[in-house]
């Protein structure tokens, strides 16, 4: 699988537009395949910002995210082929420890919504294909 290296921490609240865009918050900086990064970017995104909706993206604005991503990325046929399996690494990694670890977000009917809302994607993944 191809890396990158990345902050591993890609979501609405560490993008900064201008003057230029450009992704904050590098505390989380690792070298992790490629795929697990866009894994995170589709269950995560909207985690943390108040303004942002309280679910994952519907599969329109996932198309358009995925637009713009391909203009910069080619994924292989290997990334595509685990995908599913990727999605299952992040949620496990990632949003089950945010569930365990930041109960605040329990009290906020608005994470409540979103973590609903990636169980419910996982569920129906074949729709979010890559």
């Amino acid at each position: 699988m191809p890396h990158v290296l990345t902050p591993h921490d890609y979501k609405a609240n560490n993008l900064v537009f201008t003057p230029e865009p450009c992704l904050i918050d590098p505390d989380n900086a690792a070298k992790v395949p490629r795929v697990f990064d866009l894994a995170l970017a589709l269950l995560l995104f909207h985690n943390e910002l108040s303004s942002a909706p309280d679910h994952v993206f519907t599969l329109e604005q996932w198309k358009a995210f995925l637009s713009g991503y391909y203009q910069f990325v080619q994924l292989t046929e290997a990334e595509k082929r685990v995908w599913k399996m990727a999605l299952e690494h992040v949620f496990l990694d990632e949003v089950l420890w945010l569930m365990a670890e930041v109960p605040e977000d329990w009290e906020k009917p608005s994470q409540r919504q979103l973590f609903l809302s990636v169980v419910h994607l996982l569920l129906h993944s074949q729709a979010y294909e890559i």
